[in-house]
């Protein structure tokens, strides 16, 4: 029987997963702006690594129930939900 449902492997979906190896293989290249869209805080820990010590620029659009770790990561935040209805973007 096939099923439609994405497996966990260590509390990241495979789809989190294939996100971040992209993201850090296209990090490599001529790419020096990320935007990363999430609500949880399963690409901090990416943002974290990479922005150290190299000149990538993350920007992580939320929505207004994000993890609140996710307003402190150490990039541009912005809410795109806010956005969408014309408010200030950034917290």
């Amino acid at each position: 029987m096939v099923t439609d449902i994405v497996k966990v492997m260590r509390n990241t979906d495979i789809a989190d997963m294939k996100i971040i190896s992209d993201v850090i293989l296209r990090a490599h290249r001529e790419q020096k702006h990320i935007l990363i869209l999430a609500g949880d805080k399963d690409y901090l820990y990416l943002i974290k690594q990479l922005t150290l010590g190299t000149d990538i620029e993350f920007m992580l659009a939320v929505n207004d129930v994000a993890d609140i770790r996710l307003l402190n990561a150490p990039c541009r935040v912005l809410r795109w939900s806010a956005m969408v209805y014309g408010r200030a973007p950034f917290p």
